[in-house]
């Protein structure tokens, strides 16, 4: 039999930037709708040796009314090619990549509406974007760490306690304060309440002037059997990291992102082929105006298959929550082909890793 999937689309508030001022919660409600973007329904055949994998998750994007039924019926013509396997001692995970614009130094309104989000929407797993509690554009060093949170930070404790409740996993970037001073990080909350936080390695453009660089590798955290990793943003670009997360068994790539450049959602189908992964990258949406720069992000956000397939995509300008079921197991695959495994086939005996040739030692 198929496996019947289904993505559910939730729009927040129209997608207009929120009109709160900084200090102050945001307290509007959200809209109770979702609307499925594919209901599907697809078979494995087996082929030679190997099965054809069964589709476990898919979205369709209509953006033009009367192109909705053409495209799903595209869709449904091709599902007994699509490798994203489900595993027979696997189970559904409903996975959401949540797109919003925060509002610039509002840290206690931004956890709100982060809280009032886990709240409201059926999940498992939730990724919001880059920065979410403080929004991205830093005058200096100094305001970061003005509106930056430790881990063990009250402001997380209501997130924590949904976490709980659900139960669900939640990852959100926030400004990391430290003795030493704010690096640009992401938060796992697990379902059992636990905290784990991982550092940006690979700091963007500005950034530089803001953050420290990550001083820790990047690792995989196991909730409920489930690989999870976590990078963020501009991570992207250095295949290392997501490969790094893939060498520790990591199931799902959690991407956490504040994306102005047009390449990432493209790049990350590569990273999730290469490595036969899960992304869910959580882009912002909305343009920030601050410290002479003007910055636009690019939206998109969206879930990938281990096989590159695009399970869901967000719009490129409205607040939305995407909620796709998917079966994490299916990344233990590493498969390419019958005789093809993209992590065991590795010859790093002959690759040029490390230093660059010529590079001046530190």
């Amino acid at each position: 039999m198929g496996t019947v999937s289904r993505c559910h689309r939730r729009q927040c508030d129209g997608g207009k930037a929120s009109s709160v001022p900084p200090g102050m919660a945001a307290r509007r409600a959200l809209p109770e709708r979702f609307a499925d973007a594919a209901d599907l329904t697809g078979a494995g055949k087996r082929v030679g040796p190997w099965p054809l994998p069964q589709v476990l998750s898919r979205s369709v994007e209509r953006r033009e009314e009367g192109r909705a039924e053409k495209r799903r019926g595209a869709l449904l013509h091709d599902t007994r090619q699509i490798l994203c396997m489900q595993n027979e001692q696997g189970g559904a995970m409903k996975a959401a990549v949540v797109q919003f614009r925060p509002t610039f130094g509002d840290v206690p309104g931004n956890a709100a509406r982060i809280l009032e989000l886990v709240t409201e929407a059926d999940a498992e797993l939730f990724v919001f974007p880059e920065l979410a509690l403080t929004g991205y554009l830093f005058e200096s060093t100094e305001e970061a760490l003005a509106l930056a949170q430790a881990p063990d930070d009250r402001v997380f404790d209501p997130i924590v306690r949904a976490a709980r409740e659900k139960p669900a996993a939640v990852v959100l970037g926030f400004a990391e304060r430290s003795p030493s001073g704010v690096y640009n990080s992401s938060m796992l909350v697990a379902p059992d309440g636990s905290r784990t936080t991982y550092r940006k390695i690979q700091l963007f453009w500005g950034e530089k002037k803001i953050f420290l660089p990550g001083d820790r590798p990047p690792e995989t955290v196991e909730i409920s059997g489930v690989r999870l990793g976590m990078m963020i943003c501009f991570d992207w670009i250095f295949p290392e990291v997501a490969r790094s997360l893939a060498l520790q068994g990591a199931d799902i790539l959690c991407h956490p992102s504040n994306l102005v450049l047009p390449y990432c959602q493209a790049a990350m189908v590569t990273r999730c082929i290469e490595n036969r992964v899960f992304a869910i990258t959580a882009n912002r949406i909305g343009t920030e105006e601050r410290a002479g720069q003007s910055l636009t992000f690019t939206g998109l956000s969206e879930i990938v298959a281990p096989n590159g397939e695009i399970l869901a995509r967000a719009t490129a300008d409205r607040e939305e929550v995407l909620v796709v079921e998917i079966d994490p197991l299916a990344a233990r695959d590493k498969m390419a082909t019958p005789t093809n495994d993209v992590l065991g086939d590795r010859r790093p005996e002959l690759y040029t890793v490390g230093v660059m040739p010529g590079a001046a030692d530190d």
